[in-house]
């Protein structure tokens, strides 16, 4: 799941590991989402420690009362060094070659003071692997954001996702994927209320 909506994901603004709460409609969202989810049969619910996911993840477990929230530092969000807290068209024109440079390899480039794609799967893989292991058939909840959760998914899919894909993936506030694995594939699918895509919807 991501997070509900903030005051800078309505605004366009980059927003890495600033903390934001959520805005009155961000928190619909978790409760909504909540909702949805209230029938899974979940077996933990992790979290991004930053607030925004922590307060999505808080209404979620409203319906799963008997398990506590995971907050793990190793799901916060891409960090957006020099970006963080700008317009895109004010990290243009302050850090034009930066930006460039990303905009070619959106991947692979290490914003200054911040990561890359690449350095984020390398962050998160062994969380990936951790559960895995220890939920091998079990079901675990992960509230995380919308770079975070592209990292998540490249880490479980592996080749369904090129490497190039990966920074463009469509993460929604109001939706959750659901990633079923066996020993030879795994899927994802995009679940809002009544309505379920594929993998497709993302790319």
């Amino acid at each position: 799941m991501r997070h509900g909506v903030t005051q800078s994901n309505i605004d366009g603004r980059h927003i890495g590991q600033r903390e934001e709460d959520l805005t009155d409609e961000g928190r619909r969202q978790a409760q909504s989402l909540a909702e949805m989810l209230k029938d899974e049969p979940l077996n933990a619910i992790y979290s991004s420690s930053q607030v925004r996911a922590v307060a999505t993840a808080l209404e979620i477990v409203k319906y799963h009362p008997t398990i506590e929230i995971l907050r793990d530092p190793r799901l916060r969000e891409l960090e957006l060094g020099i970006f963080d807290g700008l317009m895109p068209e004010e990290a243009k024109r302050m850090y034009s070659d930066a930006y460039s440079k990303r905009e070619q390899d959106k991947f692979g480039f290490r914003i200054p003071g911040g990561e890359s794609y690449a350095d984020l799967i390398v962050r998160v893989r062994p969380f990936v692997d951790e559960m895995l292991r220890l939920y091998e058939n079990g079901a675990v909840g992960v509230v995380g954001h919308q770079g975070l959760n592209r990292a998540l998914l490249s880490c479980l899919l592996g080749e369904a996702i090129p490497e190039s894909r990966v920074p463009f993936l469509v993460i929604p506030h109001d939706a959750y994927i659901k990633v079923t694995r066996t020993q030879t594939q795994a899927e994802a699918l995009v679940i809002s209320k009544g309505v379920q895509q594929g993998l497709e919807e993302m790319l």
